[in-house]
């Protein structure tokens, strides 16, 4: 048996309640390889404190109308605080790592509305200031300044090829990391960035993704509802839905656990996929979100029992199904999935957490499917009438730091911050200040 090992950045519950879940439920004694799961924090240690006291292990909590059902996961072998950047250079140049996984959200990659790298953040400008200097004293924060140190560390070790494996709700997830890594890389001093970008090229695998499983914050009943039914002082349980799916297209140099004993499926192309899900469920839950907090709603479960909300999520849907085309699989029954998913009243999703961030979330969710629409001659009501309850929910204080630049207070202005492009189309941006204050 060999001792494979899988790097994930950006620990988090739903890492926790999907790929390392998934990873460990693959698992069989007879394997020849067995995966386990080195995780590092994003912003803050705490997580991986807590997992460390409790010997990595945590219960997953699948939640619905009929009860609980517990599991201990034990995938994990090992949990460092991001910032632990000696632990990451060493866990990404081992040659026993054969795959990475992220989870940092939109906003983490730092992209641009074009999908590029944002090379003049203050933030990446100074992960490229750190990341000029040696890798001992470099101290890159973001995801795609810390990744891009982990690989060096790796190309310089010898350690072999390997596959990066993106989970976020973007488009193109592994595509765009990967042009994001290559920009950073090509931005370093030569020769040593230019033969970096070289080595990704060339070594590193980006598999496209598209993740599904509704997984709330975990809450204090949570805590003492695990260890009264498990007698596990667990301080660390996921709480999710029973429904997962995992679609993946790309190649794996090094190998991978077999994931698709849990029912992931491995497809030539994932954008079907993913549209159907970022459109669908993700677009469905900023619109509860927004519409939702406005009309005095907490959770998902509460909006999508208001019959105005549930009329307004029908009509959404019936906007972006006709671009999706036939190669999603039953749009019909994914539909009718989706609002009984939505409706689990033992699923404590709030409205305030699908609401930040909300800039970045929006352009992957709404304006694509809008601009699709306006560019055919076709109207996308549903499409404004999410975006001016974003404007008014972000303009007035419950979801503020999810709202646009402070110079862009008008719905124009908002519009713009947004999407240049619905900006420019007069007839979207006057149905956008038709449905602001409904």
């Amino acid at each position: 048996m060999t001792e494979r090992h899988l790097v994930h950045l950006g620990l988090g519950n739903f890492h926790r309640a999907h790929q390392c879940w998934w990873t460990g439920a693959v698992a069989e004694p007879g394997d020849s390889q067995q995966w386990s799961v080195t995780a590092f924090t994003g912003r803050r240690p705490d997580a991986a404190d807590v997992l460390r006291a409790q010997g990595f292990r945590y219960t997953l909590v699948e939640r619905d109308r009929d009860g609980d059902r517990y599991t201990l996961v034990t995938a994990m072998a090992a949990a460092h605080d991001g910032a632990d950047l000696a632990a990451l250079r060493a866990a990404m140049a081992d040659p026993a790592t054969g795959v990475v996984t992220l989870t940092v959200t939109e906003a983490g990659h730092h992209l641009r509305a074009d999908g590029t790298l944002d090379l003049d953040s203050p933030a990446v400008a100074a992960d490229r200031a750190a990341l000029a200097g040696p890798d001992g004293t470099a101290r890159p924060a973001t995801a795609p300044g810390r990744l891009l140190l982990g690989l060096r560390a790796r190309r310089r070790a010898d350690a072999g090829p390997l596959a990066v494996v993106p989970c976020d709700n973007l488009a193109g997830n592994g595509q765009a990391l990967r042009g994001a890594l290559l920009a950073l890389a090509g931005s370093l001093p030569s020769p040593d960035g230019v033969r970096l970008a070289e080595w990704i090229d060339a070594s590193v695998s980006f598999v496209d993704t598209c993740v599904d499983r509704i997984t709330p914050r975990t809450a204090a009943a949570d805590l003492a509802a695990v260890r009264a039914a498990t007698g596990f002082a667990d301080r660390a349980p996921v709480v999710t839905e029973p429904f997962h799916d995992w679609v993946l297209a790309g190649a794996f140099p090094a190998g991978r656990p077999a994931w698709e004993r849990e029912g992931a499926r491995f497809v030539a192309a994932v954008a079907p996929w993913e549209r159907r899900k970022l459109w669908l469920l993700n677009g469905a839950h900023s619109l509860l979100a927004y519409t939702g907090i406005a009309a005095g709603h907490t959770t998902v479960a509460q909006a999508v029992a208001d019959p105005d909300l549930a009329e307004l999520t029908r009509r959404w849907w019936d906007e972006v199904e006709p671009l999706l085309g036939g190669a999603a699989g039953d749009v019909t029954g994914y539909r009718r999935d989706l609002l009984a998913r939505f409706a689990n009243p033992a699923i404590d999703h709030r409205l305030a957490q699908i609401a930040e961030d909300g800039l970045h979330k929006l352009r992957l969710r709404v304006v694509e499917p809008a601009l699709l629409r306006r560019r055919a001659g076709l109207a996308a009501d549903a499409a404004a009438r999410i975006v001016a309850a974003w404007i008014d929910v972000t303009s007035t204080g419950p979801a503020a730091h999810a709202a646009p630049p402070r110079a862009a207070r008008d719905t124009a202005g908002h519009v713009a911050a947004l999407a240049p492009a619905l900006a420019d189309d007069r007839d979207f941006v006057a149905a956008v200040r038709h449905h602001r204050h409904r």
